[in-house]
């Protein structure tokens, strides 16, 4: 009797042996022409579609950026009409004071 136990604890390893052999024979099986092509078109998808959502972030933040540039740009543009009219208010008051010291020598 312990042979016949034995004999079947052989049969059901071997059985199951087989099981998982089938599985990962399944598994590891190379798939065919029809389905490389569709994994392939699903990863041109994807990585088409992340591509445009990454287009599309860095325009938004390149219109900002030109936004925020434009807006320095102007302010510089403001602070240097300012500063230039403080100069040409100064260098006329200069000239007439100037201009009075002549008259009165």
């Amino acid at each position: 009797m312990a042979e016949e136990r034995n004999d079947g604890s052989v049969i059901v390893s071997f059985l199951l042996g087989g099981l998982v052999g089938l599985g990962v024979g399944l598994l590891l099986a190379p798939i065919t022409g029809e389905e490389a092509r569709a994994r392939v078109k699903k990863a041109a998808d994807i990585a088409r579609e992340k591509v445009g959502d990454l287009a599309e972030e860095v325009k938004v933040h390149a219109e900002d950026l030109v936004h925020q540039t434009k807006k320095i740009l102007e302010d510089a543009k403001t602070h240097i009409k300012a500063a230039a009219e403080t100069v040409k208010e100064a260098t006329l008051a200069k000239k007439e004071e100037l201009t009075e010291k002549i008259k009165q020598a």
